[in-house]
């Protein structure tokens, strides 16, 4: 994490899942949410076009290492499962800040799944350039995007 000089950017928020995108699209069970979770941190490029590889070393079942290939640098990070209730991904050596991400899912009912994601990273603040407002609503955005694309693979029948 941040050094203890540095400014820290935290973002939290939470999505309900059977809400967001086209009400035509199937509402996510449990099960199906943290399978299209897992496939976004093992196959990012099949959410995001930026990500042009993505390799994954599995230490055991509940951890890998993960490897993404951006045009311009790369990022690893260690992932870690605790199945169907929560993510963390902790950034290992690259070009960016320590950053992490914790999803946690509650699950009052199928119908009631709600993802809260948690952001920490050092500020990317500069010379009265707010870039933290931009990159908070940036992860909202992605995160919201990839439940609509679990929804959608899960219509497909990929899920």
């Amino acid at each position: 994490m941040p050094k203890s000089n540095e400014k820290q950017l935290n973002v939290e928020y939470s999505i309900h899942v059977n809400e967001v995108g086209d009400k035509d699209l199937p509402s996510l069970t449990l099960s199906q949410l943290w399978k299209g979770l897992v496939l976004k941190l093992t196959h990012p490029q099949e959410f995001s076009e930026q990500v042009g590889e993505c390799r994954v070393q599995w230490i055991n079942d509940i951890q890998f290492i993960r490897e993404q290939q951006f045009p311009a640098f790369v990022i690893e990070d260690k992932v870690t499962l605790t199945p169907e209730q929560k993510i963390q991904v902790r950034s290992l050596a690259s070009v960016t800040e320590a950053f992490s991400l914790t999803i946690l899912i509650r699950s009052e009912s199928d119908a009631a799944l709600i993802v809260t994601y948690q952001y920490q990273r050092a500020s990317a603040n500069e010379d009265g350039l707010d870039v933290d407002n931009y990159l908070a609503e940036a992860y909202k955005q992605a995160d919201e995007a990839s439940i609509i694309r679990i929804r959608e693979l899960v219509y497909e029948g990929n899920i």
